[in-house]
C-alpha cells in the first residue's frame, strides 16, 4: 500500500460528529490523489455534508451560492456515491432550485454552473434514480421543447444550447436529445468549456462505449432465452458504473489460497510464474482489473454477455493501463467452444441469474485444468429473504424494469419505516438505477442455501474448500463447531447460518476444486 492509499484509508475510518472545516480540507486534499479510489472518501464526505448542511432533520435552507461555493461537495459530487437519504433529497432540492431559476431566467448563473455540472455528472453516475415530480416534469418537457427548436436549425452552435442542456442533464441522459447526428458537426472542443466534462461524460464517452461494443469480438449467438433477456437488462443498465479503484500490492495466487482457505495446500500451478484465469462474467470489469492487478503472473480471459458492459471494463483498463486481459462477449453455455483450460476460473453474483445454473457451471468445470479452482458467488436462500419479499411486492404491484417504475417504487421505500425497507436504505445498490435494477428487478434469480452448495459439488465432482468470508465470523464458527478443522462441513454451515442470518451480506463467495 504506497502512501496515498495508506492516507485515503485513515481518512476513510474517520468520524465526526460536528463539522470540521480542517477535516474537510483534508478530504479535498484526498480528492485531488490520481489513481485512489475515491468512493473510500464517501462516508466522511457525507457525514460532513449532513453536518455542515444540518441535513438530518429535513428541514434545511438552502443558499445556492453558499452550495456552490463548497468544494467539498463540489468533489463529491464528482467522484462518490452517497448513500443516505438526507443527502438525496438534499440533491434532489438543490436540482429544483436551479432547473427553477434557469426555466424563470433561461441562463444559469456563473457562479453556480459548478454545482449544476457536478449534479449532472453525480446524476449520470447514479444513472438518474432521483424521483422527479409533475412540476419537474412539467418544466423539463419545456425545457426539451426549447432545445429541440434550436437544435432542428440549420447551423445552430452549441453556446444556444448549452445551458439548456447541462440544466436537462441533471434529470435525464444527454443521449435523450442529441444523436450522432447533431453532433456531426461539433465535436467536444465546440462547446463552451464550462460545459465540456458534462458533455464528455454523458454523451460523448456514451457514444464512443456503444460504438466499441459493437466492435467487441464474440464466441457464438447467444440463443437461451434467459441469456437474451439479461444480457437486455444489462446492456440497458451495465452494472455497476464504477468510477475509481485502487489496487492492493501485487501477490502470489497460491498464498492467497492457502491464506484463505484453512488446511488448504495450493497445486503447484498457484505459485508458476503463469496462470490462465477466466472470469466468467466479469460486468464492468471492476473486479477483473483488481484481480489482473493483483495476480500479475495470470493471463486472464474475461466473458461476459452484456457488450456494453464490457465496453466500460476494456474503457477503465486502458485507464488503468492494464494489459493481461482479453475481453470476449460469450454466454457461458457457449463457453465450450473455446477449447482451451484455465488453472483458476472466478465466477461471481453470474449463475444465480441464468435459467439453469447447474448447467453453466457443468459448462465452467469442463473448463479446468486438472486439480482446478473454481471461485463462484451465489445468492444465499437465508440472507437474501428481505430482497424476496421486496420482488414479492413488485411483482403484486406489476411493476417494470423501466426507470420509471424504479423510481417509483424507490420513492414508495423512502416512505415506509422498519422491516425490508431499512435493509434496502442501507444497501449500496438502492442508490443507482442499475444498481436497484440488479438487487430487486433482476429478471432471474435463483438462491441457494449450504446443503445445496453441498449436493451440486457432490453431482459435479468438486471439493468443497472453503468459504471467503469475515475472520470474526470464521472464529465465531471455529468455537461453535472445533471438530471442523478446516471449516469445510456444509451440514454445520447450514445450521450456523439459520442462527446468523446475514452472515454471508446476500451471497456466499467460496472456492472449489476439481476431483
Amino acid at each position: 500500500m504506497n502512501n496515498q492509499d495508506k492516507i485515503l484509508q485513515e481518512i476513510s475510518m474517520a468520524t465526526t460528529d460536528t463539522y470540521s472545516q480542517e477535516l474537510a480540507d483534508d478530504v479535498i486534499k484526498c480528492f485531488c490523489f490520481e489513481n485512489a479510489n475515491h468512493n473510500k472518501l464517501s462516508t466522511i464526505s457525507e457525514s460532513l455534508i449532513s453536518h455542515k448542511y444540518q441535513l438530518a432533520g429535513g428541514d434545511f435552507h438552502i443558499q445556492l451560492e453558499n452550495v456552490a461555493a463548497d468544494r467539498l461537495f463540489i468533489e463529491a459530487l464528482n467522484k462518490v456515491f452517497f448513500v443516505r437519504i438526507a443527502t438525496e433529497e438534499f440533491i434532489i432540492a438543490i436540482r429544483r432550485i436551479l432547473l427553477t431559476e434557469f426555466m424563470s431566467k433561461v441562463a444559469i448563473d456563473p457562479s453556480l454552473i459548478n454545482l449544476a455540472t457536478g449534479i449532472a455528472i453525480y446524476s449520470a453516475n447514479n444513472e438518474y434514480v432521483y424521483i422527479i415530480d409533475d412540476q419537474e416534469q412539467e418544466m423539463l418537457n419545456s425545457l426539451v421543447d426549447l432545445i429541440k427548436t434550436v437544435v432542428s436549425q440549420q447551423n445552430w452552435q452549441p453556446d444556444e444550447v448549452s445551458g439548456s442542456a447541462i440544466v436537462y442533464a441533471m434529470y435525464n441522459p444527454l443521449t435523450d436529445l442529441f444523436t450522432t447526428n447533431n453532433l456531426a458537426e461539433y465535436g467536444l472542443d465546440s462547446w463552451p468549456q464550462f460545459c465540456r466534462e458534462v458533455f464528455k461524460r454523458c454523451l460523448f464517452d456514451i457514444f464512443e462505449e456503444i460504438e466499441q461494443s459493437k466492435q467487441m469480438p464474440s464466441l457464438g449467438v447467444i440463443e437461451d432465452n434467459v441469456s437474451k433477456d439479461v444480457q437486455a437488462q444489462y446492456e440497458s443498465n451495465p452494472y455497476p458504473r464504477w468510477t475509481s479503484i485502487s489496487f492492493e500490492a501485487p501477490m502470489i495466487y497460491g498464498d492467497l489460497l492457502q491464506r484463505n482457505l484453512k488446511g488448504f495446500k495450493a497445486p503447484e500451478f498457484a505459485f508458476n510464474e503463469h496462470i490462465n484465469l477466466l472470469i466468467a462474467g466479469c460486468g464492468t470489469g471492476r473486479h477483473v482489473l483488481l484481480v489482473a492487478k493483483c495476480f500479475r503472473n495470470a493471463s486472464i480471459l474475461a466473458i461476459d454477455i452484456s457488450r456494453r458492459s464490457l465496453s466500460y471494463a476494456q474503457k477503465m483498463a486502458e485507464k488503468y493501463k492494464i494489459h493481461n486481459v482479453e475481453f470476449l462477449h460469450a454466454d457461458i453455455l457457449n463457453l465450450g467452444k473455446l477449447n482451451r483450460k484455465f488453472h483458476v476460473i472466478e465466477s461471481s453474483g453470474v449463475l444465480h441469474h441464468m435459467q439453469n445454473p447447474i448447467d453453466g457451471l457443468r459448462v465452467l468445470c469442463d473448463l479446468l485444468e486438472p486439480q482446478g479452482l473454481i471461485k463462484l458467488g451465489l445468492y444465499s436462500e437465508m440472507a437474501r429473504g428481505w430482497v424476496v419479499m421486496l420482488r414479492e411486492i413488485i411483482k403484486d404491484k406489476n411493476l417494470q424494469a423501466t426507470p420509471k417504475d424504479i423510481r417509483t417504487f424507490r420513492k414508495a421505500i423512502i416512505g415506509q419505516e422498519g422491516g425490508v425497507f431499512d435493509l434496502a436504505r442501507n444497501c449500496e445498490d438502492f442508490y443507482s438505477m442499475s444498481g436497484v435494477r440488479d438487487l430487486l428487478f433482476n429478471c432471474m434469480e435463483h438462491r441457494y442455501t449450504p446443503k445445496q452448495i453441498a449436493d451440486f459439488c457432490g453431482e459435479l465432482n468438486l471439493q468443497f474448500l472453503g468459504f471467503f468470508i469475515k475472520p470474526e465470523i470464521l472464529e465465531a464458527y471455529t468455537k461453535q463447531y472445533p471438530d471442523d478443522i478446516n471449516c469445510t462441513n456444509l451440514n454445520n454451515w447450514q445450521l450456523f447460518e439459520k442462527e446468523h442470518t446475514a452472515i454471508f451480506g446476500n451471497m456466499y463467495n467460496f472456492y472449489c476444486q476439481k476431483i
